[in-house]
């Protein structure tokens, strides 16, 4: 099929269902400053082969290092036809303790059945870090309390709500799951 003329090619990704999914080595939403995480995407994509699938955009935060493994690519025959599905790992390590929400996950594709743009999207997720055991110089600095920048922005009202509105924010993310 050719590409309708208002796509990028890098958004052409014609299938008749395109699935995201996500999984993590530890399903709390607590996190510790320095131990990693793992979170994996798979994406499949029925009637394109795994290397038709476009690579995920790589995460952007200071407050993470992150080690991305080499992406699988695995190509499925189903009675519906090909399924590629591509496989994604990172492991995610805060390196300080605080906030970190990871921001969803959008993929466009063109629906080949009813001829439009659809979306599959992986919601964000909120971890709460902790500083690790380990004395460094960036938990002895105490990052929460230090930067003149992050305290005008509402820190001491955040004291206030933080554990209500890390509850309300734990019984969002069950819901969407």
């Amino acid at each position: 099929a050719p590409i309708p003329a208002h796509l990028s090619a890098s958004r052409w990704m014609p299938s008749s269902q395109v699935k995201i999914e996500q999984s993590w080595s530890d399903n709390s939403n607590t996190l510790t400053a320095g131990e990693p995480i793992t979170r994996t995407i798979t994406i499949s994509a029925l009637g394109l082969s795994a290397s038709q699938i476009q690579p995920l955009p790589s995460l952007q935060n200071n407050q993470l290092k992150l080690y991305p493994d080499q992406p699988t690519l695995e190509d499925k025959q189903t009675n519906r036809g090909i399924l590629g599905v591509r496989t994604e790992s990172v492991a995610i390590v805060p390196n300080q303790a605080g906030q970190i929400t990871i921001p969803a996950i959008e993929i466009e594709w063109w629906d080949t059945v009813n001829n439009r743009m659809q979306t599959s999207r992986l919601p964000s997720k909120t971890f709460n870090v902790v500083a690790g055991n380990t004395v460094n110089p960036i938990t002895n600095k105490q990052p929460t309390i230090n930067p003149p920048a992050q305290a005008s922005s509402g820190e001491s009202g955040q004291a206030i709500n933080g554990p209500a509105k890390a509850a309300i924010n734990v019984n969002h993310l069950h819901a969407l799951f």
